[in-house]
């Protein structure tokens, strides 16, 4: 059987090219150099330089197009950079050359992070070339800090979110990877559904930590609970007292219009035109005079 020569899509020497002699094919407006990514690249690239070179394609001596890294070409001519370093395509198109984008995964991250800082580059300069606070690379620093190694090494490859991995902190080794397990099977990585596998847990396979944390937030809810009850009763007693105190010139008003309604419907003049005219407001009254008690 006759192997197939592996062809590649670009020239493997790299080619030194005037930003002048590069041409573009889609415009850099002023919304995209507003944009975080556009200013993450040029932090990046102030700080440690072109981390991936730009792809090109010759049309005519001197001239190219490009085909990938626009952006990055932008950013070198906003920092006075006059030439760079690119990959010539042997195809009129990106698509050939640059096939996939990987995204790294938060665990690979932390990986890369971590080797970066064990050979000597700060913390605070990976933050500037990231242009992000620095408090976000400690954080990816720490990401895997009391997770076991199984659990790590099921969910390497994974697309798990850095929230979601924090959630396994809250239980034991063995739980950790009961869960990693079981999110695998699901296919579902998301915070909402490790977060119900840790709340389903038994007490025993929660860590001690989070064990705390619960007992302390339920003896905080019965005390908040506690403080609401014990309002809703003053408020109740308040009430009562309002009652008491109105209730007995509320009682004397009440005999007084009872004994006026009563001699009204006593006259049979009155009795007659009301029930004539006013039937409903003549039943009205016969019910307060016959049903109301004026026994204190």
């Amino acid at each position: 059987m006759t192997e197939t020569p592996v062809t590649f899509g670009f020239d493997l020497t790299p080619r030194l090219i005037p930003l002048s002699d590069l041409r573009p094919r889609k415009a850099i407006t002023p919304t995209l150099l507003k944009r975080k990514k556009y200013a993450a690249i040029l932090a990046s690239i102030q700080e440690i330089g072109l981390v991936e070179m730009p792809l090109v394609y010759p049309t005519s001596p001197g001239v190219y197009d490009i085909l990938d890294g626009h952006m990055r070409i932008e950013a070198l001519r906003t920092l006075g950079i006059n030439e760079v370093f690119c990959l010539v395509s042997r195809d009129d198109e990106a698509f050939s050359s640059v096939i996939h984008v990987v995204h790294l995964t938060p665990i690979q991250e932390h990986y890369m992070i971590a080797t970066a800082v064990s050979n000597g580059v700060s913390e605070e300069r990976i933050a500037r070339s990231l242009r992000v606070d620095v408090k976000r690379i400690h954080d990816k620093r720490d990401l895997l800090r009391d997770v076991c190694d199984e659990a790590i090494q099921l969910l390497d490859a994974t697309s798990v979110s850095a929230q979601t991995i924090r959630e396994l902190r809250r239980v034991v080794p063995e739980r950790q990877v009961e869960i990693a397990e079981a999110m695998i099977r699901a296919g579902n990585f998301t915070l909402g559904f490790c977060r119900g596998l840790v709340l389903a847990s038994k007490p025993h396979l929660l860590s001690e930590a989070f064990r705390l944390q619960q007992e302390k937030a339920q003896k905080a809810v019965d005390y908040t609970a506690l403080l609401k009850m014990q309002d809703e009763l003053e408020s109740l007693q308040r009430q009562l007292q309002v009652y008491e105190d109105t209730y007995g010139q509320n009682f004397l008003n009440l005999v007084v219009v009872r004994g006026y309604l009563a001699k009204l419907v006593g006259n049979a003049r009155v009795t007659q035109l009301l029930e004539t005219r006013y039937p409903d407001l003549y039943t009205a009254i016969r019910h307060i005079v016959d049903s109301v008690s004026l026994e204190g």
